[in-house]
């Protein structure tokens, strides 16, 4: 869930030599680095937990009644927390904050960090009350065909009022961990989710069993993870000397300079919740989407998130507050080479990533989530909408790591046009993909447009920045698919291997099928790589040194 969406990549000069990295002598790489190795450790265990959740989830519920309700839900303060929280407050905060920093001293920067504080928490507070009024009505408007189904409305409309004060206390955290970032402290905010995952885990599995309602169990479990990732956040803040202080000041130049900002830059990067509210909705009418097909997109893009946000989340948390410096410094130069390398070794992971999902979709799928109440039928749905949206993971990939250059360089105004271009397309392929593929089309008609929308950034970033050097963008792409394309080769020649000598429906023949044959692939993928001497390789090597 950490899709998401705080994003910003600063691999300058990558090389042969890994001081490729910096171009700026005053900020140490060897640290940085560290960071990235940090962040990387943590956002995997959450990850791995994060599958434990929503196994347990999906054997808990399936596809039913209550996890589409608790999807629709749920998706509601969890965008918000997207785009309030870890998204454009802290694009627009980090920049204001780190300046006040380096030019006022530490003082002024955390009075000003207590006056956002203090006004985020005034406006989600105002905003959950006002949620739980109108809990109802907003179900109606973003699931309306739920309206069809009575039972599962109105779990919808429990869930949704209940569930929204989380919003309060990790748009609270989010941005202590934008205080924290400028201070080059990542572990706390990277292990964080941990606890998220673990008490949500808790609920599922233990405190389910013991209260008599479900749904309330999901309830303590969601926040009661938000208050632990505050309290976490809170400790390690006061051990930088940060003194907390209720000081709201709305009018305040820089909290007024932020919301100026924050506005667009809350709908360029609301683009990817917009196309997921457009699906939910289409996707709550079961004679168009199919039954549980709520449930089935949310499984699929949640696997679908693991190397999203492992790689090019994780880098993107790290080397933000460096972007913001190169494009303070007017180093132009040395931000289009960072933006460069960076999709070179972002791609690098997300390629092979995204055509092995689509080479093993079911195995996969079956494998993580076919039990208890996750029947074949559910397996089916979730698979295709996994090849569906695996099929625009470097796009996705490429947009985390494009936007936040808009930002830094203080333009907001390009991505939310190109973003509301982005918007339309998938509406209208929403619609004409829905009525062929169901549910699987609406998946499809995400990945369609984040290409489109990826794409026209690229091209307005380099009017802007100047010219990139595309050539030797494609000829890594196209080196890296290639390799990819072997790997997915060699993974169905050993799963059909398998699966064909091995008694398929057992849970050790799955494992050792699927296992062995990503483990194969991978080996070849990185073994032709070393021996054609790709660059992106040896810059993996030297971080992982």
């Amino acid at each position: 869930m950490l899709y998401l969406i705080r994003q910003g990549v600063n691999c300058s000069q990558i090389g042969h030599n890994l001081r490729g990295f910096l171009v700026k002598k005053d900020i140490n790489h060897e640290t940085t680095i560290a960071s990235f190795k940090v962040v990387s450790l943590f956002t995997s265990l959450s990850r791995i937990l994060g599958y434990f959740r929503s196994l347990a989830l999906a054997a808990k519920f399936g596809t039913g009644i209550i996890a589409d309700a608790f999807f629709v839900a749920f998706r509601i303060p969890n965008s918000l927390r997207k785009l309030f929280g870890e998204g454009a407050i802290n694009n627009t905060f980090i920049p204001l904050f780190s300046d006040v920093l380096v030019n006022e001293g530490e003082d002024k920067a955390f009075k000003f960090a207590n006056k956002l504080l203090t006004c985020l928490a005034i406006i989600t507070f105002s905003l959950t009350i006002l949620v739980y009024l109108s809990a109802p009505w907003l179900v109606k408007v973003l699931a309306p065909g739920f309206a069809m189904s009575p039972g599962k409305f109105n779990t919808a409309v429990f869930l949704l009022k209940y569930l929204f004060p989380y919003l309060f206390f990790i748009s609270l955290t989010a941005l202590c961990m934008g205080i924290l970032n400028s201070f080059k402290q990542f572990a706390v905010s990277a292990f964080s989710p941990v606890l998220f995952n673990l008490s949500f885990i808790f609920s599922i599995l233990i405190l389910s069993r013991i209260i008599y309602m479900p749904e309330a169990a999901i309830i303590a479990g969601v926040l009661g993870g938000g208050v632990l990732q505050l309290l976490i956040h809170i400790i390690a803040l006061k051990k930088i000397n940060f003194k907390f202080s209720f000081d709201p000041d709305f009018k305040n130049p820089m909290i007024k300079k932020i919301g100026r900002l924050i506005l667009p830059s809350i709908f360029a990067l609301a683009i990817t919740e917009i196309n997921i509210f457009i699906n939910n909705i289409i996707a709550s009418y079961e004679s168009i989407a199919g039954k549980g097909a709520i449930s089935a997109l949310f499984y699929a893009n949640f696997l679908v998130q693991l190397p999203l946000s492992l790689f090019a989340g994780s880098i993107a948390t790290v080397f933000f507050p460096d972007m913001a410096h190169f494009a303070a410094n007017k180093d132009f130069a040395s931000l289009r080479q960072s933006f460069t390398n960076a999709i070179r070794i972002s791609f690098f992971i997300i390629l092979p990533a995204s055509i092995g999902l689509i080479t093993l979709s079911h195995p996969i799928t079956k494998l993580l989530y076919q039990h208890g109440n996750f029947t074949a039928f559910s397996t089916q749905q979730t698979s295709s909408a996994l090849i569906a949206y695996s099929i625009g993971l470097f796009a996705f990939a490429g947009i985390k790591i494009i936007i936040p250059v808009f930002y830094s360089l203080q333009d907001v105004k390009t991505p939310v046009k190109i973003g509301g271009i982005a918007v339309f397309c998938n509406l209208i392929l929403c619609i004409i993909f829905s009525s062929f593929i169901k549910h699987t089309g609406l998946a499809l008609a995400a990945s369609v447009s984040a290409f489109l929308n990826f794409f026209l950034l690229l091209y307005y970033l380099e009017k802007r920045l100047g010219y990139f050097n595309k050539k030797t963008i494609l000829y890594s792409s196209g080196i890296i698919l290639m390799l990819s394309l072997i790997m997915a080769l060699i993974v169905k020649i050993v799963f059909v291997f398998f699966i064909t000598n091995l008694s398929g429906q057992h849970i050790f023949s799955q494992i050792l099928s699927v296992g062995l044959s990503i483990f194969t692939g991978l080996a070849c993928y990185f073994g032709i790589a070393y021996l054609l001497k790709v660059q992106e390789l040896f810059w993996l090597i030297k971080i992982k040194k």
